[in-house]
């Protein structure tokens, strides 16, 4: 909820609701899946893949 509470209040919000808790989990979930798994340094490499995992995610919700 820590992440969903950052997200409301950038928002204006008092308080986490549904919508930043869902954006808080589907991000969470999007650098799951571009970090690499085995662990180690994060370098520039890995978070141009997370913003370009974003974009994907963002134009196939977006297309249906």
């Amino acid at each position: 909820d820590m992440f969903a509470g950052v997200l409301a209040e950038r928002a204006g919000l008092p308080e986490p609701d549904l919508a930043s808790r869902a954006v808080a989990g589907a991000m969470i979930g999007v650098a799951m899946a571009a970090f690499p798994m085995q662990g180690g340094v994060v370098g520039t490499a890995d978070y141009e893949r997370f913003e370009e995992a974003l974009r994907v995610v963002t134009r196939e919700l977006g297309a249906r």
